[in-house]
């Protein structure tokens, strides 16, 4: 009598655990199923976003192409303007905007060809920005010496930092030396400690006309210099004539070594 109570409670307690077991399973593979929906959906969601991203960054890099197609032509334009002119003087303001607009519209190649749209390494550009200018320039007799470290930039920074390079190496093609001069200049882009990026030209040239001082000449090129280092790369800057002229910049960029 009581063996059989007992069977007869021991299947009852088995039947429940089994129900409960299979509805612990049910729930189970509902919720498996929940997860893989999520993350079939998320899944979607990432290739929706890479497409995204792919087709944006196609499209800047069409920006860019454009963007130096087009200065291309200006510059082209402003040499065609400069060789028609005979006054010497406004034949060097054509030269001039003419290094300007390649300095810009190779920032954008270079962004163009990089595979980062948004960065871009200033120490690969200031050295192909020399042998550009030196190219118009006709300075075919100053060497350069390259110290160069890779200094990624965000767009914001490279833009006022390649005018800056254009300017203080324009300014050594057309002061440091004379005509045909054979002359040497020292091309240093790095780091320094916490982040600081350093940007130094020197030339063993003619150095600064005596009495000018640096720090408060209002003359176009060093004003540009000035207001460059100061309002848009937030930097310090450091003139020095003494067996020719160092410039020294230094200046913060965010997630530097």
């Amino acid at each position: 009598m009581f063996k059989k109570f007992w069977s007869l409670e021991g299947l009852c307690w088995r039947r429940v655990l089994e129900r409960r077991v299979a509805e612990r399973m049910d729930e189970l593979k509902a919720a498996n199923a929940r997860l893989v929906a999520e993350i079939e959906e998320r899944q979607k969601a990432e290739a929706r976003l890479r497409e995204a991203l792919a087709e944006k960054e196609s499209l800047l890099a069409e920006i860019h192409h454009r963007v130096k197609n087009n200065l291309q032509i200006v510059s082209s334009l402003t040499d065609m303007a400069g060789r028609r002119m005979r006054d010497p003087e406004a034949r060097a303001v054509c030269l001039d905007l003419q290094a300007k607009i390649h300095g810009m519209g190779l920032i954008h190649t270079e962004l163009y060809r990089s595979g980062n749209i948004g960065r871009i390494d200033i120490a690969a550009y200031g050295r192909q920005l020399f042998h550009q200018l030196a190219h118009m320039y006709e300075a075919d007799g100053i060497e350069p010496a390259f110290d160069l470290e890779e200094v990624p930039l965000p767009l914001d920074k490279a833009v006022p930092c390649g005018m800056l390079l254009n300017e203080l190496l324009s300014n050594v093609f057309k002061h440091a030396y004379l005509p045909g001069e054979q002359g040497r200049v020292d091309i240093r882009i790095g780091w320094r400690a916490e982040g600081r990026a350093v940007i130094s030209i020197r030339d063993y040239g003619r150095g600064l006309p005596d009495g000018m001082n640096a720090a408060r000449t209002k003359t176009f090129g060093l004003r540009l210099i000035r207001d460059t280092v100061k309002r848009q790369l937030c930097g310090s800057l450091q003139i020095d004539s003494d067996g020719g002229t160092a410039v020294t910049v230094e200046f913060g960029v965010a997630g530097g070594v």
